[in-house]
């Protein structure tokens, strides 16, 4: 790792995240935790490095040198998802190629009604049966699904079946959007200037304070990759002998700061998650404090409820209140 002496900022050179220490020790403890995890689920808006964090966790787990496949799941006509995924009449289908390996599913909320019963069939039972077969196929598989919608929302809306959705979110990793992570815009604009100039031969070495402000007050709705498409378009602008970005060289969009429509999914996140601990605690509550009972009710597994319940600090206890 190095510090940087001026911002006290933290550069890890395996984490494919820059910005401040406490978010780059967090995400390294996160991919740690992660790292031998069947299954799991990361989060967050557009632009977040959903993607990039994913290959991470999974380049430093047991399943490193296996086969790693990416599907993006919006790209695929509904209509062709299952034999696509499953396979169909002598096709192998990608779930199946991919044995002893790494499945990324990104946009996961695309996934139709009657295939993600089957998702949750194979995350439980390690097997799946091709369209038109009723010959069990087991599977060794690690699945990654990645998602920029509010999952939770899905489920409250029957867009997404919640007993999947709380499989789930027992793992489930957000990264925060720009926007609430201030701190980081500093260290993220420096390390694109410095790549970017170097790839573009240009002097830059520094940002100027003018620059920065307006950089830190922008709301970001496109978030880390915006960012760089910024810093990006703003170098190849300055002439190759100037040695800092100034607020000039920026875009309109960020030096007056104009309206962005900024994605819906995750403003209200942590009142979602009120919402989903007390939709728990009732379902304890009207089985008289009989978790199987409360799971069987919400769907999910009994061991589900209690890796959610922990993650919600939903106290295990009976002897506890609920508040």
């Amino acid at each position: 790792m190095q510090v940087s002496k001026n911002t006290q900022t933290v550069v890890n050179k395996e984490l494919p995240f820059t910005g401040s220490a406490a978010f780059v020790e967090r995400f390294q403890s996160i991919a740690q935790t992660m790292q031998r995890n069947q299954t799991f689920l990361i989060a967050g808006e557009s632009g977040t490095g959903k993607t990039l964090l994913a290959k991470f966790i999974c380049q430093h787990s047991p399943w490193y040198n296996k086969k790693t496949r990416i599907v993006r799941l919006d790209e695929i006509p509904d209509e062709l998802l299952e034999k696509e995924l499953f396979g169909h009449n002598g096709f192998e289908g990608r779930i199946k190629a991919d044995d002893e390996g790494t499945l990324i599913l990104k946009d996961v909320a695309h996934l139709p009604w009657h295939l993600q019963a089957k998702f949750l069939r194979l995350l439980e039972e390690n097997e799946f049966e091709r369209l038109g077969e009723t010959a069990a196929i087991k599977m060794n598989l690690r699945t990654v699904f990645v998602t920029s919608e509010n999952l939770f929302q899905a489920a409250l809306e029957n867009r997404f079946r919640q007993d999947l959705y709380y499989k789930l979110a027992a793992t489930e990793i957000t990264i925060p959007p720009l926007r609430n992570r201030k701190e980081d815009i500093e260290p993220l604009s420096l390390y694109y200037l410095n790549c970017t100039a170097l790839q573009q031969r240009k002097n830059l070495e520094r940002i100027d304070q003018g620059a920065l402000n307006a950089l830190q007050n922008y709301g970001w709705p496109g978030n880390v990759r915006e960012l760089k498409t910024e810093i990006e378009l703003a170098v190849a602008k300055v002439a190759s002998e100037k040695q800092a970005l100034e607020l000039d060289d920026l875009s309109p969009n960020v030096r007056f700061k104009l309206p962005q429509p900024h994605s819906p999914s995750y403003h209200f996140a942590e009142k979602i998650k009120l919402v989903e601990r007390q939709m728990i605690i009732a379902a304890i509550e009207n089985n008289h404090g009989n978790k199987v009972r409360a799971a069987k009710f919400l769907g999910v597994k009994h061991r589900t409820l209690y890796e959610k319940m922990k993650a919600l600090d939903i106290p295990l206890s009976n002897h506890k209140p609920l508040e």
